[in-house]
């Protein structure tokens, strides 16, 4: 099989007429008209318009609001909303959730609590957590502004049926306690049927030993570097003089790879192929057969020598070796990192080929945007990984060509 190419706008084909990838919207609700493609919970979830937050939202005033703990058993549970009907996602690689929420001050969650997001695969008979977003660690206290909330959902999560269902639920412990949610794009990529008719849908990714007779498409998950720093950078370099392996004092007891971490501080330029306030690949990686990429990481800035509000670390990609980079996501103190932690956070991106080119230069870069060498971040147990057609399920399919 040969790889496959940059996903960047193209109006030909091959001549051997191979896939192309399309990304495309299940359902979009604003709430503007109603509750659209859901339905409420029958007493603690409704359409409301609270004070301001036609400010807030770009789809308008209108917003779901839900109060009070939600019974996970129920299928319709009262503090929630749903899909009210089926969709059909079997032939979808991934699908994403993308959403904004506010707890409001004046009825702001109790620390620790929670709302979820759940799917299902049998039309809401049962129900599976995908995520949660909890007060103190994903919500900030007093904030009074809409935040986006992302939700990647992948074919090894649940399965991917013709029946299947989303549902909000909330974990509040009393009706003082509210949570509004807004404009809720549910989408995902699949296969584009005019490129390849003939081509059968990807199946469930669920663990089996046999395939149907039409032999499809199966896709496999491969981690491509994994480090956690306890024997030396491993994959990466660091920068000269203001990115090094340290062991901070109690680093042990928070990342589950070890005490050692990589230590960086002070201002990385953007435009420096190695930024010495930054750790990057030291090799190239071939990641142009990959559907999408995944990094997953720990981090902490530890509080007696903790960012200034406002400063950030910057996730970045090349594709042509380090020459040029592009940033694709930053964590920011008092938005994405919480003051006076002092505790490890999960970090995650999900790399889509409309970010970058996916070549066979490809490298990461992890690089901070402090203001001074007394600011410092700590990052750990880097894992890089991606989905991509598993070569021995059908060797005769042609790879993916641009889009």
């Amino acid at each position: 099989l040969s790889p496959l190419p940059s996903l960047m706008p193209s109006t030909s084909q091959s001549p051997s007429n191979p896939v192309k990838i399309e990304e495309n919207t299940i359902t979009f609700d604003d709430f503007e008209k109603g509750p659209g493609s859901y339905k409420t919970g029958p007493s603690d979830a409704k359409l409301i318009d609270p004070p301001g937050s036609e400010q807030h939202t770009p789809g308008g005033s209108t917003v779901i609001s839900i109060r009070n703990r939600g019974d996970a058993n129920e299928p319709d549970s009262k503090s929630s909303f749903y899909h009210k009907e089926d969709h059909d996602v079997s032939s979808y690689f991934d699908l994403h959730v993308q959403f904004y929420f506010l707890t409001p001050s004046d009825r702001e969650y109790k620390r620790g609590q929670s709302f979820i997001l759940e799917a299902s695969s049998n039309s809401g008979v049962y129900w599976t957590e995908l995520q949660r977003w909890t007060m103190g660690d994903d919500i900030f206290e007093n904030d009074d502004q809409f935040c986006e909330g992302n939700a990647v959902i992948e074919r090894s999560d649940i399965d991917f049926t013709e029946n299947f269902r989303l549902r909000f639920r909330s974990n509040a412990s009393n009706d003082k306690e509210r949570l509004y949610i807004d404009d809720v794009r549910f989408y995902g990529y699949r296969q584009d049927k005019t490129s390849n008719p003939s081509l059968s849908p990807l199946p469930s990714l669920m663990p089996s030993t046999s395939q149907s007779p039409s032999n499809p498409v199966k896709i496999e998950e491969n981690t491509i570097t994994f480090d956690d720093f306890e024997k030396g950078p491993g994959s990466y370099k660091t920068g000269p003089s203001d990115a090094k392996l340290i062991d901070p004092p109690g680093s042990e007891q928070h990342t589950p790879g070890g005490s050692t971490v990589i230590s960086i501080r002070n201002r990385g330029d953007a435009n420096e192929p190695d930024s010495k306030s930054s750790f990057y690949h030291k090799e190239d990686h071939d990641v142009s057969s990959y559907f999408d990429l995944h990094v997953q990481f720990y981090f902490l800035t530890p509080s007696d020598r903790e960012y200034k509000r406002g400063q950030s670390f910057i996730l970045e990609a090349s594709s042509n070796s380090g020459v040029y980079w592009t940033e694709l996501q930053r964590w920011t103190m008092g938005d994405d990192i919480f003051e006076n932690d002092d505790q490890f956070c999960e970090g995650n991106a999900v790399i889509e080929r409309s970010d970058i080119d996916f070549t066979e230069n490809f490298r990461l870069r992890f690089r901070s945007n402090a203001s001074n060498d007394k600011e410092r971040l700590y990052i750990d147990d880097v894992r890089f990984y991606g989905y991509r057609q598993d070569k021995t399920s059908n060797p005769s399919l042609s790879p993916l060509p641009s889009l």
